[in-house]
């Protein structure tokens, strides 16, 4: 259950998980995590690390892999992924979280992330979340993604899940990258103005 603060560090050509945590939730700010035979980075068990700046890539299966432990009780990870780039991990995904308790209520920031390509569609494709599977995966926020390794995030605004406040999607916000399933609640207005661009990532 330690915290530690990872910086700098260089995590390559391990037997299994380059990082594998149980109950930890530390910083990892920084490194290059490469090469390792199975996930670059594996958090279970109430995990919720700050992922921020590194280089996370050509790993044996995902990048990052967040498993929530338990579907009756919360044991969800919750980590903030950012400024990373994630990428040419072989036989997985960018980043993949499951078995999660009530995972309509949870969202990660994975955002202003690099994963390889500024294509939002095949950006998707690299993550499994509630898109895929509603049962039991949480909602990844990916919006702001970079246009390349350490360069400029993109512009607009995110919208998934449920939105439970009235608002306005303004021309300044555009454009609106809708990133999963998205509903608006009964008691909730949803206002578009002119202008407004809105892009769906997928089929729901």
């Amino acid at each position: 259950s330690a915290s530690p603060s990872l910086v700098g560090a260089w995590i390559h050509y391990c037997s299994q998980d380059g990082i594998n945590l149980d109950q930890s939730s530390p910083l990892i700010q920084g490194g290059v995590i490469e090469n390792n035979a199975s996930e670059g980075i594996y958090c279970q068990n109430r995990s919720s690390p700050q992922i921020l700046g590194n280089a996370i890539r050509n790993n044996g299966s995902d990048g990052v892999r967040l498993y929530g432990t338990s579907t009756t009780v919360d044991q969800n990870c919750r980590a903030v992924m950012q400024g990373n780039a994630l990428y040419g991990n072989r036989s997985g995904y960018a980043l993949q979280a499951y078995n999660y308790y009530q995972p309509a209520t949870v969202l990660i920031n994975a955002r202003s992330n690099w994963w390889g390509t500024a294509d939002p569609v095949v950006i998707a494709s690299q993550i499994w979340d509630y898109a895929d599977r509603t049962s039991d995966s949480p909602f990844v926020d990916f919006g702001n993604w970079l246009g390349a390794q350490g360069g400029v995030a993109t512009g607009g605004r995110s919208a998934y899940g449920v939105i439970t406040n009235s608002t306005t999607w303004r021309a300044s916000d555009s454009p609106i990258w809708v990133l999963g399933p998205t509903t608006v609640a009964s008691n909730a207005v949803v206002a578009v103005d002119p202008g407004v661009r809105v892009e769906v990532m997928g089929n729901w």
